[in-house]
């Protein structure tokens, strides 16, 4: 695989993606059409997200634009519920290395 600069996978991104969750493309999808690996998609979105609103869900799998404010919020819960379900695992680990001590 060659090299592929993020500049270059961001103009890509925002080429192949569209607006609607219909129109969501997965990662694999991603990857394979810019020629770089689906970590590098991962951080090429992210960098995006400050300037476009990309949503992401499960199913039917994949990356895309919003365009309405409902599509934002729902993204948005979903980040928080991720956010919550990693803080109490965490938590739980923290009490699982207090008890190992």
């Amino acid at each position: 695989m060659k090299r592929v600069t993020l500049e270059k996978i961001q103009e890509r991104l925002v080429e192949l993606l569209q607006p609607g969750i219909e129109n969501a493309k997965s990662k694999e999808y991603l990857a394979s059409a810019i020629g770089c690996s689906i970590g590098q998609v991962r951080r090429a979105i992210k960098e995006l997200r400050k300037s476009y609103p990309i949503c992401s869900c499960i199913r039917p799998g994949g990356y895309w634009l919003a365009t309405t404010a409902d599509e934002v919020q729902e993204f948005a819960m979903l980040l928080l519920q991720h956010i919550d379900g990693y803080e109490r695992t965490y938590n739980r680990m923290r009490s699982h290395l207090e008890n190992m001590r």
